[in-house]
């Protein structure tokens, strides 16, 4: 706190102390490819919101993919409480998943479980079944990550009626095409163009050689990280 410099470990550190220190709940979340960052609950809203100290990043998850450029395999966030996989939340496009080779899946959902378990063994029935509550509107939360890329990608499929044999559709114009919308954007983490802010932490040299400079993302004209050259 001295410095006001450090890794970004130790920014994540400071920073959920300070937020326990006035009242609020967090979790440290790990990436397995080397970041952590921190999540705050707010009680208002009733869901675990996204807090970078290191980049000065609220409540922008898909920041790390879709702005970076960074691929993902484990995010998992860990409290008082217990842990949680909380991958699903920051990887919500499949081109940006890294291979989850390190157990198997039930493997990983019987440690989060186990670590729950153990972190509220001392609590009241009424503390156990308010945070139950919570973990099922957090799935739920998650859950919809996966399921909306699959809706958007079926919603926008050509929906031209099959020919069939025998049958001709030349001259008939009854039969018209719905007018495309345009993708719905869901979600409270939605911050364009904010989030297209490229990564402010660390010299350009070492965030190129992460691959985290957003080469394969379109960079907004005045974006201080872009264009690159070829």
């Amino acid at each position: 706190m001295q410095t006001r410099e450090g890794r970004c470990g130790e920014w994540a550190n400071c920073f959920s102390m300070l937020c326990r220190a006035v009242g609020s709940r967090v979790r440290w979340v790990w990436n397995m490819e080397d970041h952590i960052w921190t999540e705050v609950y707010s009680e208002h809203n009733k869901r675990w919101v996204h807090v970078d100290s290191c980049e000065e990043a609220f409540d922008q998850p898909r920041m790390y993919t879709e702005v970076w450029g960074k691929k993902m395999s484990y995010c998992v966030a860990f409290s008082i409480d217990g842990a949680t996989d909380v991958t699903r939340r920051y990887v919500r496009k499949s081109e940006y998943y890294n291979p989850r080779n390190r157990c198997p899946e039930e493997v990983m959902l019987y440690i989060m479980q186990e670590i729950k378990d153990i972190r509220r063994a001392n609590m009241s029935k009424d503390e156990k079944y308010r945070l139950m509550q919570e973990d099922l509107r957090e799935e739920r939360e998650l859950c919809q990550y996966v399921v909306e890329p699959i809706a958007q990608a079926v919603i926008h499929l050509d929906p031209s009626p099959v020919e069939r044999p025998g049958t001709s559709r030349s001259g008939s114009d009854d039969t018209k095409r719905p007018a495309e919308q345009p993708a719905r954007q869901t979600g409270s983490d939605t911050k364009l163009p904010a989030e297209q802010l490229g990564r402010q932490s660390g010299s350009r040299e070492w965030v190129a050689m992460r691959g985290e400079d957003g080469r394969n993302v379109q960079q907004p004209p005045n974006s201080p990280r872009g264009p690159f050259p070829p």
